[in-house]
C-alpha cells in the first residue's frame, strides 16, 4: 500500500500516542510505502520545527532523516486550468 501522510497525522504521531503513532510504527515496520513530494516534505520540516519550538530538535531531526531516507519521493503534477466566462 502506498500512502501520503497528512502533516497533522505526522505531527500527532511523533509527539503523542494514539492512532497516528500506530500509523508511523506501521510505516517503520514496512507495512506501507510513504510517498512524499518536495513540497510535502518542506511542510513537514516547517511544521515539526514550529511545533517543537527548539525543545525537541533532536527528535525532529531523527524523524526527518527517516522520512528523507525511507520515503518514496514523487514529483507533483499541477495543471493550470483556465476558465473563460
Amino acid at each position: 500500500m502506498r500512502i501520503v501522510l497528512d502533516t497533522n497525522v505526522l505531527v500527532s504521531g511523533i509527539f503523542w500516542t494514539g492512532v497516528p503513532s500506530i500509523i508511523l510504527h506501521r510505516w517503520i515496520h514496512d507495512q506501507f510505502e510513504l510517498l512524499l513530494s518536495d513540497e510535502i516534505f518542506d511542510e513537514y520540516i516547517r511544521t515539526l520545527f514550529r511545533i517543537s519550538k527548539g525543545k525537541k530538535d533532536e527528535l525532529v531531526n531523527k524523524w526527518l532523516i527517516l522520512f528523507a531516507e525511507y520515503s518514496n519521493f514523487v514529483t507533483s503534477a499541477v495543471q493550470n486550468r483556465i476558465v473563460v466566462l
